[in-house]
């Protein structure tokens, strides 16, 4: 038996440490999410653990899971009766399931439909208003939407309710409270208890338990068992599982008292999971907040003595400001704005600032013919992707093959020192851009989501690579960026070109440009090494969780 609570205080370091960031909106730079790996996959083997009957010790005193059995198959007949379960299901099925992994002598395995009645829903038409009412004046109704980011546990009401009308115009059925509701796509796994009488659309397979005071034990099984269900689920683009499938889900029974004390426990060790994950989170913003009042004294340094005094104060604390990901991401930001204020290397003359547009002596935007899926082979004609140009360097192999029913159009194929802006992208990557390496492939054309620009001799393309990539150029586009949602922005070139930036002398810009990257590539170093730190973390996370299931 694990003492899970022990394995939480020995390792509070792995658990808190192994962290991983995602794509998407929330905490973290760039709308970059924080995901506390390590309090996830503790939560993951909590839920483990309790299923297989090793989370608290068995009571020789509990009636074993045969006799609860005998009450749950006296009581299936009032299913019938309440409408939930069909005549015809009327008989118990007691097919044993597979056993997917060893229970203590006990418990039972069990068809999940056994413990009740599963129970589809079903939506009025939408192009009835008349169907549906404000929540809470009704009759109570969810979709899976209704669970996204809920973290309760019993649920009274969705974002609006069904009239009476609605629910006798659909397939969707009243289900008493102590329902346990469980999404069956879009997406699969969201799991919670009715509060109240309630009813669900078609996304939903729910269990209708045949007695009483099981319903917290249902819910958590299935929250454990919610991953391996989805990963199997039918369908590739839109996946489902049906009614048949959640009926034969094979469910762990332990004797009814014990189900009790699981359910305590878990939610027991669920807060303290709650708390680390405050205090985590808490924490890594705390040391963000001090990464960047840090980093904010470097750029408002208004003398070089100050700089160098603010920068030797933040040299003298590396070891503890950078730490993460994100503050190394901030450190970079710094570096970019120190570039183009001019306090990163010495000056030498005065810096215009001039719109982009006069340094431009050339200009075309790309082309989006339909083309084959895949990337071109050999010596073909392609046409670069929006994500070619999006992620700080170019991107040659993101492209897809021209068909040889068209013809390429040589004057939109991208040559070395090529300066290529996206025009159209999310929030966050819109206007991102980068030159053409000198190194670059031939015969690949833009699309019409990019725009190149050929500058005349006063400036660097990479200077302008860079300028582009700093905190200023980020908030003017944020600003002029044009679309109704943040997962789709758009510039034209008109905005690119009055995009007002600092010029030096060009000798120096190309000092800049070197210096910067001297520097980026230390930060990408150190980023580097704590991304290593990081997945040893969760591979630490692992297989701790590994040993303590075996």
């Amino acid at each position: 038996m694990s003492d899970v609570a022990a394995l939480v205080a020995d390792n509070l370091d792995i658990w808190t440490g192994a962290i991983e960031r995602k794509n998407g909106a929330g905490r973290g730079p760039g709308g970059k999410r924080i995901s506390l790996y390590g309090i996830e996959r503790l939560r993951a083997l909590i839920l483990d653990l309790a299923v297989r009957g090793k989370l608290v010790p068995q009571d020789p005193a509990d009636e074993p899971a045969a006799e609860l059995l005998k009450q749950v198959d006296k009581a299936r007949p009032k299913l019938v009766e309440g409408g939930y379960l069909a005549r015809s299901k009327a008989q118990v099925d007691r097919t044993s399931p597979v056993a997917p992994f060893a229970i203590p002598t006990t418990w039972a395995w069990i068809r999940l439909d056994r413990l009740g009645a599963i129970v589809g829903g079903g939506t009025p038409s939408s192009s009835d208003q008349s169907c549906f009412t404000d929540s809470g004046d009704g009759i109570s109704w969810l979709t899976p939407a209704d669970l996204s980011g809920f973290t309760g546990r019993y649920i009274e009401h969705g974002n609006r309710d069904l009239t009476d009308k609605g629910l006798g115009s659909s397939s969707a059925k009243v289900m008493p409270k102590g329902t346990v509701l469980f999404t069956s796509r879009a997406p699969i796994g969201y799991v919670a208890i009715a509060a109240n009488p309630i009813s669900t659309n078609q996304g939903f397979k729910s269990v209708v338990p045949s007695i009483d005071g099981m319903s917290e034990f249902i819910a958590m099984v299935l929250s454990a068992f919610a991953e391996e269900i989805d990963k199997n689920a039918p369908g590739t683009t839109f996946k489902e599982v049906s009614g048949k499938i959640v009926s034969a889900i094979a469910f762990p029974l332990p004797p009814f008292a014990e189900q009790r004390r699981i359910v305590t426990k878990v939610d027991e060790l669920m807060a303290l999971c709650d708390a680390l994950e405050r205090e985590s989170a808490d924490a890594l913003a705390a040391h963000q907040v001090l990464v960047e009042s840090f980093l904010v004294t470097l750029v408002n340094s208004a003398e070089a003595a100050d700089l160098a005094a603010n920068w030797a104060r933040l040299e003298s604390h590396f070891d503890i400001l950078f730490t993460t990901e994100a503050s190394t991401d901030a450190l970079k930001q710094t570096i970019l704005d120190l570039a183009v204020s001019g306090k990163l290397v010495e000056q030498e003359g005065n810096w215009p600032v001039e719109p982009l547009g006069n340094y431009v002596k050339d200009a075309a935007a790309g082309w989006s013919p339909k083309c084959i899926e895949t990337p071109r082979s050999g010596d073909n004609w392609g046409v670069l992707k929006v994500s070619a140009v999006t992620w700080g360097r170019f991107q040659p192999e993101e492209n897809k093959e021209l068909p040889y029913s068209l013809e390429p159009r040589p004057e939109i194929e991208v040559a070395p020192g090529d300066f290529l802006i996206s025009r159209a992208n999310t929030a966050e990557l819109v206007a991102r851009s980068v030159v053409v390496p000198l190194n670059a492939p031939r015969k690949l054309m833009m699309s019409d989501k990019i725009i190149r620009f050929r500058f005349n001799d006063k400036v660097d393309a990479d200077y302008i690579n860079l300028v582009h990539a700093s905190p200023f150029a980020r908030a003017y586009y944020a600003r002029v960026a044009g679309g109704t949602s943040s997962s789709m922005k758009n510039v034209s070139q008109s905005q690119i070109r009055a995009l007002k930036i600092p010029i030096p002398p060009l000798a120096e810009q190309q000092r800049i440009v070197a210096k910067v990257e001297e520097l980026l590539a230390l930060c990408d170093a150190l980023k580097a090494r704590l991304g290593d730190v990081a997945e040893t973390r969760r591979h630490l996370a692992n297989a701790i969780v590994e040993r303590s299931a075996a």
